[in-house]
């Protein structure tokens, strides 16, 4: 059946704010009690109150534990909203300790199982009862379901509320077993953190009004594991009613590492439990043969071996054997730089941006209005060697452009961090994108500047800080051969399908 109204934005796919001031202390009347905030000033002396740790559930502990969220009990007085919540319990990152560029995705806040608050970021120029209510973005984080917090210095939502004019809000929710067992059984019937953020989103709606926004126009955006969940709650009828437009930036619900039905996870659970012992729930591949400072050479052997024994292993050799030939230089096997950007490209492909091309096929075939970007630093069809980069990103120059380095675009950090010209003038165009999107449900001025998506002409964006222009795909071969191709493999042997 199609929705006419629903409009999605898909992004492919990465604040410190040094000047941020306490004015003076705000109070907001909402349905569960008053909250206490601040105004701070965020860039040239402007303005926008922030409202961090306010409580939209019951803490999960004793018998609420792997239950579905409870609402909070409303309070007297009010609740303090001035310092930043507790972070979701998870296992930190330190595959490269002490290492800035992982540091920065670790939680900054205590881990505990009390850590279901969200915040809110309102622009001066929204606040007074006469004022127009502006449009509101909520930011779901990612991590691939298992670690990341709402309390992140990154992803600090005041920069975009002043830029954008538009009203933040940010959530935590469970992460790893706490908000993702399945057993099947009353005690864990399966994704509570999913029903955590359905709470959150009830409890933005009834009260975002008392902020200046408007509960009409409410846009849902979130990288990775958070643009998985973008599309979920996108989808389910449970929670669609919440929010009009979604921005997905480099996940879907239908990634390979975004959803298992209740059968994998039972196999899966008793597999690991005769076999592995290890804290990390998310795997990361070639540790021990990539180097974060200089580029690794891949011979050819070595390539089809990650292929065989990591990154497929799960596949049966007809497909590994497909890949390796769609993935092949023929005219130049043992290029060892040519390998090692082979093997990118698949990941690349096959994890986010394939199934991100077919999400927005089909949700565009339902009457969803999509717009596709793609952010890069050179165009699509660059040479390994031109790569430019976030001046910021300590990672080795040879990677490029990374699994989330647009975030920090997002929230405006070049525009407070005062990085060089090229990459404020990036940001504050992607703010604007943003909150264009969210405030009219276009991303740009008109169709000419930004075409939509469709399942016949699958124009794209280009967003870089060099040029802009309009492609056409993108990777359509590559994306050919995983979703056609390939799709056509697996399910010959497996009839378990993911209808979007």
């Amino acid at each position: 059946m199609k929705r006419t109204w629903l409009e999605a934005c898909i992004l492919l796919l990465v604040l410190v704010p040094d000047d941020v001031l306490s004015i003076h202390d705000v109070l907001v009347a909402t349905t569960t009690g008053a909250i206490r905030g601040y105004a701070r000033k965020v860039h040239e002396g402007k303005i926008v109150l922030s409202f961090t740790g306010i409580p939209y559930a019951k803490p999960p502990i004793g018998d609420l534990r792997f239950q579905k969220p409870v609402p909070v009990d409303p309070w007297s007085g009010f609740v303090n909203a001035t310092t930043l919540p507790n972070s979701c319990f998870q296992e930190p990152s330190n595959y490269f300790d002490g290492f800035s560029g992982e540091e920065m995705w670790n939680p900054n806040t205590p881990l505990s199982e009390d850590c279901l608050y969200l915040n809110i970021w309102v622009p001066e120029q929204a606040w007074g009862s006469e004022r127009e209510k502006l449009a509101v973005m909520v930011w779901i984080h990612g991590g691939g379901y298992v670690s990341g917090t709402s309390t992140l210095d990154v992803y600090d939502g005041a920069m975009l509320a002043h830029s954008g004019n538009v009203i933040v809000a940010s959530l935590n929710y469970r992460l790893g077993a706490f908000g993702f067992l399945c057993l099947g059984v009353p005690v864990a019937a399966c994704n509570q953190g999913l029903w955590d953020q359905a709470l959150a989103l009830k409890w933005i709606q009834d009260n975002i009004e008392a902020f200046g926004g408007d509960a009409s126009r409410m846009t849902l955006f979130g990288e990775s594991a958070g643009g998985g969940i973008v599309s979920a709650l996108l989808l389910s009828p449970a929670t669609r009613h919440f929010f009009r437009r979604g921005i997905l930036q480099s996940g879907s619900i239908n990634t390979p590492w975004s959803y298992k039905t209740f059968d994998d996870q039972r196999k899966i659970s008793v597999d690991l439990m005769k076999s592995v012992f290890g804290t990390y729930f998310l795997l990361y591949y070639f540790l021990n043969i990539m180097d974060k400072d200089e580029p690794t050479l891949i011979s050819r052997d070595l390539f089809t071996s990650l292929i065989s024994t990591e990154i497929f292993a799960g596949m049966n050799s007809m497909e590994k054997e497909a890949i390796i030939l769609q993935y092949t230089n023929w005219d130049d096997v043992e290029n060892l730089s040519g390998n090692q950007k082979m093997l990118a490209d698949i990941i690349g492909d096959y994890f986010f941006l394939c199934p991100l091309n077919f999400f927005a096929e089909k949700i565009s075939l339902r009457g969803a209005k999509v717009y596709y970007y793609y952010f890069t630093w050179d165009p699509p069809n660059f040479a390994f060697t031109s790569f430019q980069r976030s001046s910021s990103n300590p990672w080795g120059q040879w990677m490029g452009v990374m699994h989330g380095d647009e975030i920090e675009y997002v929230f405006g950090t070049p525009v407070i961090s005062s990085w060089n010209h090229s990459e404020i003038e990036l940001s504050q165009r992607i703010m604007h994108h943003f909150s264009s999107f969210a405030s009219t449900g276009n991303p740009a001025k008109n169709e000419s500047e930004w075409p939509l998506y469709t399942a016949t002409e699958q124009k794209y964006y280009i967003l870089n800080a060099a040029e802009v222009g309009i492609g056409n795909g993108p990777r359509a071969c590559q994306c050919a051969f995983w979703n056609k191709i390939m799709h056509q493999y697996r399910t010959d042997g497996n009839n378990n399908e993911l209808l979007v």
